[in-house]
């Protein structure tokens, strides 16, 4: 069986009272989740989470909110072979104007992130979301 491993931001800002986080919608497969992508040679984890939110969403990063990283892990057929896939994910205070990446990216937008596990397509990343709304501590 393969591996692969991947890295993102889960991006959050304040709004009225409340955080939202902000969900793409990737070309491959078409479904939700949040930004992330593979790390360039020698390139340290942090670093490669931060450059694919930049490059997906246009997003800058003002403070990572949690410096251990969430960890998904689920496995994903490509032509007949199985891959073993972890996905770390750094919690993260972001600002700027969103660019969509639409090489990549067919859509995204910001949502409250209790609603984005109702949004977001696979169950792993939607045990993410979870564990965010837990950290964020809302009610």
């Amino acid at each position: 069986m393969d591996f692969e491993e991947s890295f993102g931001i889960i991006p959050i800002k304040s709004y009225k009272n409340s955080f939202q986080t902000f969900l793409v919608q990737l070309k491959s497969g078409k479904h939700f989740g949040f930004p992330k992508g593979h790390a360039n040679s020698l390139e340290l984890p942090l670093d490669a989470a931060i450059r694919e939110l930049k490059e997906e969403t246009n997003l800058n990063v003002i403070k990572i909110l949690l410096e251990k990283p969430l960890m998904e892990e689920y496995q994903i057929k490509k032509n007949s072979t199985f891959t073993s896939k972890k996905v770390y994910y750094y919690i993260a205070e972001v600002n700027g104007k969103v660019n969509i990446d639409k090489n990549e990216i067919l859509d995204g937008f910001w949502v409250d992130i209790e609603k984005a596990k109702d949004i977001i397509t696979y169950t792993p990343s939607k045990e993410i979301a979870q564990k965010v709304i837990d950290f964020l501590n809302i009610k």
